[in-house]
């Protein structure tokens, strides 16, 4: 009987230690489109923990739940379906890592989505200490608050209202999104809450939008915040990278016109860069030069030739000439005058041939 009494007291008095434990929510406050955390603690652990499972929930409509974090201790574990304002958490510490008395079960992060405020509070559906007795904690309930950013602006939603950016480029981005509305707009900026520009009304079809925005006000490589916009309120707002810009393609047209260039521009070297050009036509060099000098002179020669039927005498008096002041021209024209001697000793060969004939 006495063996009996001291079980019960002993069972009594564990069922007492792990019914003093407390879960509780830590408040945070978020900026409107910015996220925060609250974590989940229990404390007064005294037998330890080997796992559990909870739901925790966030009231009202101004944010959400996106994100769940769990300690190192937790080997295995699970969460709900996310962004919700309500996720089922599960948690096991395999290792006996949580001897007690206090552990975090895990780290909510929030996504604020309308200025206000409401309640974070956790539903414990099973909890054990580390001899396998349950444990029934006691639980206090977080806040959150939402706020806008100082200077931002209060967008209210418009519920059913959404947008989503697609196909970006470094010009250009699909949207698409559904409205309650028949009437919906974009805005959208480069700071978070900030919008300089908005499009004219899109046209909804079925309760449904798209569109794209091109050129002006996109950048290469800059980022955007948008909504969606109707006469009855906001979507949440939506941010993208446009792509970066692609390398300006490089033209090259050649060493002699980079050297041209290079040189302000010179005529002197335009001329040289035009002969050896014209040159290499008939083999290049000195040999190729002086051949296409001598076709372009002799197109002179041939049309006086028409003209007068016989130039012997001038084209004589031109290789005397060419002759004489050969010696005294600069190396840039030189080659000028070596054409134009050989033009003209053609064609006075040319002329005596059409005589005999």
């Amino acid at each position: 009987m006495r063996n009996t009494l001291l079980t019960l007291l002993l069972a009594a008095l564990l069922i007492t230690t792990a019914s003093a434990a407390t879960v509780t929510v830590s408040d945070v406050t978020i900026q409107r489109d910015s996220t925060g955390t609250a974590t989940i603690t229990l404390t007064g652990a005294d037998s330890g923990l080997s796992g559990y499972s909870l739901t925790a929930s966030v009231s009202g409509t101004a944010a959400r739940i996106t994100k769940v974090d769990f300690p190192a201790w937790a080997v295995i574990h699970s969460a709900g379906d996310l962004p919700a304002s309500s996720v089922t958490l599960d948690a096991v510490d395999l290792n006996n890592a949580v001897t007690g008395p206090s552990a975090t079960l895990a780290t909510l992060t929030l996504s604020g989505i309308n200025p206000g405020t409401g309640t974070i509070s956790v539903t414990i559906s099973s909890m054990d200490d580390d001899t396998g007795q349950p444990i029934t904690p006691a639980t206090e309930s977080g806040s959150y608050s939402v706020t806008i950013a100082p200077g931002g602006t209060d967008y209210p939603l418009c519920d059913g209202l959404t947008l989503s950016i697609s196909s970006i480029t470094s010009k250009s981005a699909t949207f698409t999104g559904s409205t309650p509305d028949p009437d919906v707009w974009i805005v959208l900026g480069t700071a978070p809450g900030k919008y300089g520009y908005r499009t004219a009304n899109i046209t909804v079809s079925g309760g449904t939008y798209s569109g794209t925005l091109e050129s002006y006000p996109l950048i290469a490589g800059q980022t955007y915040y948008a909504r969606a916009a109707t006469p009855h309120g906001y979507s949440a707002e939506t941010t993208w990278t446009m792509a970066a810009a692609g390398a300006a393609p490089t033209t090259t047209y050649g060493t002699r016109a980079d050297a041209f260039q290079a040189s302000n521009m010179s005529l002197l070297t335009l001329w040289d860069y035009t002969l050896e050009t014209g040159g290499e036509t008939f083999g290049g060099g000195d040999t190729g030069t002086i051949i296409f000098i001598s076709l372009i002179g002799a197109v002179a020669f041939i049309v006086l030739f028409g003209r007068a039927g016989d130039v012997i005498i001038p084209l004589e008096i031109g290789v005397l000439t060419i002759g004489i002041i050969l010696p005294l021209l600069a190396p840039e024209f030189a080659e000028i005058g070596y054409g134009l001697m050989v033009a003209a000793v053609l064609g006075v060969a040319y002329s005596i041939f059409r005589k005999v004939v």
